[in-house]
């Protein structure tokens, strides 16, 4: 019982007897700064998932990393995507590409000639283009380049 006390007048004397010490944001305290909350002064210290990045007393933890496109995760790392959608969710880049679109900020073009996934006619020529393709029937043929048909004629 005396250790009991012991613990909890330690505990008083540096926080205050069932005082919280927890970090846990508060959800009223758009600042979220931990322990100082004097705006003039420098940022110590933010509660989690919130950052001071840009570096302004006066804003205090303007960043929630867990939605910023700016600073997704942390301070500096930008969600985006070259061709496509991207969203910040729960600290994490979230990322969709367009049609025609790969790599981890859809920055790379898909070959689609090359990957065999083009819908060209057998008797048409395959054209990467950025995002697609075209389908162009070869020459003594006419179409729309997915259907090509012969044409008949001199020489033929």
């Amino acid at each position: 019982m005396r250790m009991v006390f012991h613990t909890c007048w330690i505990v008083m004397w540096m926080v205050g007897c069932g005082a919280s010490t927890s970090t846990a944001p508060d959800a009223g305290q758009d600042d979220a700064r931990i322990g100082n909350t004097d705006t003039s002064a420098p940022v110590a210290e933010c509660n989690r998932n919130r950052a001071d990045c840009d570096g302004e007393p006066a804003n205090g933890c303007e960043a929630d990393l867990r939605s910023s496109q700016d600073h997704c995760g942390k301070c500096g790392t930008v969600c985006e995507a070259e061709h496509g959608s991207a969203d910040c969710v729960a600290n994490v880049c979230v990322v969709e590409c367009d049609e025609g679109y790969a790599g981890v900020a859809c920055e790379e073009d898909v070959d689609e000639c090359a990957d065999g996934t083009a819908l060209c006619a057998a008797d048409a020529l395959c054209t990467n283009e950025p995002g697609g393709y075209t389908c162009t029937c070869n020459e003594y043929f006419e179409g729309t380049g997915s259907v090509c048909t012969a044409i008949c004629g001199d020489g033929m």
